[in-house]
């Protein structure tokens, strides 16, 4: 019987923020970019390469928010005002539980927006997006 590929599901990923387990989060996102540019010759009118110009990596993630945990600024993600030119980076890994499988690290990340929303008779949800530097996913493994 030949294997098959099983799919991952939400439950089943768990969220690290500098290797502390930050189960607050609802939903998380990561997009990665890696603009190409055309590269041109003399006397051919089109383009005879595309080369790699950068690679970027942002994420997003929704979060619930707990009485005391001090919202990003808590979980060590964020800083306030005062203090954001000794503003440290963090990593942050998301692996599969059932097979622990690293699905997404991005380290030396920094928080670039935060925003929160109160209603009545509901939740409070943050939704916390930044950037790193670096980042992998099972692939590499």
């Amino acid at each position: 019987m030949a294997n098959r590929p099983v799919t991952i599901t939400g439950p089943k990923v768990l969220v690290y923020i500098n290797g502390k387990l930050f189960g607050r989060i609802t939903m998380f996102q990561w997009t990665s970019t890696t603009p190409r540019k055309k590269i041109h010759t003399i006397d051919i009118p089109h383009p005879v390469e595309l080369g790699a110009t950068t690679a970027d990596i942002t994420w997003s993630m929704t979060v619930l928010r707990t009485t005391g945990d001090g919202g990003a600024q808590g979980a060590g993600i964020a800083t306030t005002a005062p203090l954001l030119s000794r503003e440290k980076y963090f990593t942050i890994l998301l692996v599969d539980r059932s097979t622990n499988l690293t699905l997404f690290r991005a380290d030396l990340c920094n928080t670039d927006s935060e925003s929160w929303t109160v209603a009545v008779k509901d939740i409070v949800r943050g939704q916390i997006a930044g950037s790193g530097i670096a980042w992998v996913n099972e692939s590499a493994q």
